[in-house]
């Protein structure tokens, strides 16, 4: 009885410490850099240029998608919620995404392949008031929404 007992606990114990020393993988980031003006005339279009690189896995679609930057101090928006799959400020995107959302703030497009790079770039109609305006924008891959990376776009009108 006791030879059983300890071999059940050990056999426990050898459970317990193989489930305990198991890492997932990490999670890789796409890495994210945008080009665009720091300075603007009110009311004018401007050119938003995102690059997104896929250190790997394979990413199945790649998600941009524009939010408010979140402190009522910093700048009014640039891209805001807009209605029938179009933000207001979206004057054009290339490539063609394949899905934009009904608000129009978030655009999937095709997937990026491990090691490879895509340019996204983004016609934005700067408002008409002077100031700064921002946004916050997050890529990340579709069908992994942790592989996420954000950056601030910040204009000065």
């Amino acid at each position: 009885m006791i030879a059983r007992l300890a071999l059940c606990l050990l056999c426990a114990a050898v459970a317990l410490a193989g489930t305990s020393c198991y890492e997932p993988p990490p999670i890789t980031k796409p890495d994210v850099t945008a080009s665009f003006p720091s300075t603007a005339e009110p009311g004018s279009t401007v050119t938003v240029t995102l690059t997104v690189s896929n250190p790997g896995p394979e990413m199945e679609s790649v998600v941009v998608a524009f939010s408010r930057i979140g402190d009522p101090e910093l700048p009014d928006p640039i891209v805001d919620v807009g209605t029938g799959g179009r933000a207001e400020a979206v004057a054009g995107v290339t490539p063609d995404p394949v899905a934009v959302s009904p608000d129009g703030v978030i655009y999937r497009f095709e997937g990026l392949a491990e090691g490879d790079s895509m340019e996204i770039a983004f016609e934005l109609v700067l408002p008409k008031a002077s100031g700064d305006v921002g946004n916050a924008v997050l890529v990340s891959d579709g069908s992994v929404p942790q592989r996420a990376k954000g950056i601030r776009l910040s204009i000065a009108l």
